[in-house]
């Protein structure tokens, strides 16, 4: 336990400034792990194929863009057209929503729904331990004045900021994927483990960003304090609805008591 709290202390970090501590490196590992779960069958099909957009104007539809793969369509188990509509469920990921607007918000949307499902959920819970540790073994410090270190709206305000920080990576990310394959793929045949590798690289790099404006602006403090001020706020009002109607509620501020 003390390691896992010890992991995040910038004397583990790898950077000059003190992000890529050794808990954020194991945070990433278990995001980079989780994408290659969740999207392993498409990236087993396409791993050696490549792929381009094409725009098609159809006589009643209009303007429709298209992510074209190369390969047998019939060898193919998930991805088994030869060309899919670029919001289409199947190739949101890859192509990052590229071509429009409404697909690449889709595409975004994507990346945040995966955030909250399958591995990538157990890789934001696992994020989430490890920041949990890092709180118990510090909310069990007891300093002179005889108070703890930490209280609960320190581990809630930080647990909630690890939620919103990871929704809005996914969703940069996906957003960055798009762009690149709207700039290349438009016209040359793009290797799909390029767009595999590239979005692992993009993730690692947009997580670092966050993190790093993070600690800039002291957004996680933000979030604490954000945390404290509603626990005040309901204190108060416990206390106000105690004093007010004491034979209802007798004993309700206790519940808020530090």
């Amino acid at each position: 336990m003390d390691q896992v709290a010890a992991g995040s202390k910038v004397e583990t970090a790898i950077d000059a400034n003190k992000i890529a501590t050794r808990n954020c490196l194991l945070g990433q590992l278990a995001g980079t792990a989780a994408f290659l779960n969740d999207n392993k069958a498409w990236i087993k099909e396409l791993w050696s194929e490549r792929f381009r957009l094409m725009k098609i104007v159809h006589k009643n539809a209009g303007e429709r863009w298209y992510v074209v793969f190369t390969g047998n369509p019939r060898s193919r188990r998930l991805i088994t057209a030869a060309r899919y509509r670029v919001k289409h469920q199947k190739v949101l990921t890859i192509a990052g929503g590229a071509g429009s607007v409404e697909s690449g918000t889709a595409a975004a949307w994507e990346g945040i729904r995966g955030v909250a499902k399958k591995a990538g959920l157990i890789a934001l819970i696992f994020t989430m331990t490890l920041d949990a540790a890092e709180w118990l073994h510090d909310y069990e410090q007891i300093g002179p004045d005889g108070k703890r270190s930490k209280d609960f709206a320190d581990l809630l305000g930080k647990l909630g900021i690890d939620f919103l920080k990871a929704g809005i990576s996914a969703a940069i990310a996906s957003a960055v994927v798009g762009e690149a394959v709207a700039l290349l793929a438009g016209s040359i045949m793009v290797p799909v483990s390029a767009i595999v590798i590239g979005t692992l690289v993009v993730a690692a790099l947009v997580g670092y960003g966050i993190d790093l404006l993070d600690k800039k602006v002291d957004g996680t403090a933000h979030g604490i304090a954000f945390v404290r001020a509603i626990g005040e706020s309901l204190k108060h009002s416990a206390e106000y609805l105690q004093k007010a109607a004491k034979k209802d509620y007798e004993s309700y501020s206790l519940m808020f008591a530090d």
